[in-house]
């Protein structure tokens, strides 16, 4: 109820406030520069008047108004979008992720637009402009998500995926399945990390099927999915992945097994800490049976770990292991 008053208040001022009023608020708008401004801006942002998004743009350049300013742009709609756009160029990193995160929330067509030019071309703001992306359920959007699959850039595939997270479900495994036949391993990585969130036959099955992909990094992601899988479906592919001849699969089901707690994953985890060579599998392997329970049938393993391991941080896993399973 109390947002439907707010909303009737606003519509009556718009439609009553006068030529004079309107002067008023411009005015004090061109002087504003502290927070105790905050009032007049958002009065601006309810006016229908080019003027006023001109000078609210202008205020996004003040550090100190640009939160208030940013909103009474959203406010302002799409007479807001050209200004938005505008500010997407700006010489200050903080004005430009201002604009991208003002047009993800008013969010039509024309913002969505924007926001994909900005990802692909300044990637200062990029992810910012990811993060706007992930508020619209426009096909535009999810189509450019896509291409960013394929970035050489980690952290932009990353943001990417975490945004297509935030999409629709529906059919979304039909989009991506045919990612994972792709020649660049980057683009089936992240495919996979997108498909592991999502449910279903089909889902699993490809999270299962990418577990033995030519690509480690694949591998890697494959397996780090498993995590939320029924136990009689993970465990034993993880167990057999800790047997995988690169380290940082064997490291990534370590880690991931720590999520099971059965018979068949300690014992899987304990072979690891006995016969690994690689310092980083033995040092997640404790960890997973500190968080599993079954750090105490190893109390012996891990007592010599702790005194004679070659690498600190398994002595150190380890010395910590043995006092939580007395704890």
């Amino acid at each position: 109820a109390s947002d439907t008053s707010g909303a009737q208040v606003v519509d009556r001022l718009v439609q009553t406030i006068r030529p004079a009023g309107i002067s008023a608020v411009l005015e004090a708008l061109g002087k504003a520069s502290t927070s105790a401004d905050n009032e007049v801006i958002k009065v601006a942002g309810w006016l229908p008047d080019s003027r006023a998004v001109e000078r609210l743009g202008a205020l996004l350049d003040e550090e100190s108004l640009r939160e208030p300013a940013s909103a009474a742009l959203v406010r302002q709609g799409d007479a807001a979008i050209p200004i938005l756009i505008e500010k997407l160029d700006s010489e200050e990193l903080d004005v430009r992720v201002h604009a991208a995160q003002a047009l993800g929330s008013i969010g039509t067509e024309p913002c969505v637009d924007a926001l994909i030019a900005a990802s692909r071309s300044d990637s200062s703001v990029a992810l910012s402009a990811l993060e706007a992306l992930g508020r619209s359920t426009n096909p535009k959007a999810f189509d450019a998500l896509i291409e960013l699959l394929a970035s050489p850039d980690k952290t932009l595939r990353r943001a990417a995926v975490n945004t297509l997270k935030r999409f629709p479900r529906e059919n979304a495994f039909a989009r991506l399945e045919g990612l994972l036949a792709d020649v660049d391993p980057n683009v089936r990585e992240s495919a996979i990390r997108v498909i592991g969130d999502l449910e279903g036959p089909a889902c699993r099955e490809a999270v299962l099927a990418a577990t033995e992909d030519a690509d480690e990094t694949v591998r890697v992601a494959a397996v780090e999915q498993l995590a939320s899988f029924p136990s009689d479906a993970a465990v034993k592919v993880l167990a057999r992945a800790l047997g995988d001849k690169v380290s940082n699969v064997r490291a990534a089901a370590a880690r991931t097994l720590a999520a099971f707690a059965d018979n068949q994953s300690v014992q899987a985890l304990g072979q690891a800490l006995k016969n690994d060579s690689d310092p980083w599998v033995r040092y997640f392997a404790i960890r997973s049976l500190s968080e599993n329970g079954g750090a105490s049938r190893f109390s012996g393993l891990l007592k010599d770990l702790a005194e004679q391991d070659s690498a600190e941080q398994v002595r150190v896993a380890a010395a910590e292991a043995i006092t939580g399973a007395t704890d």
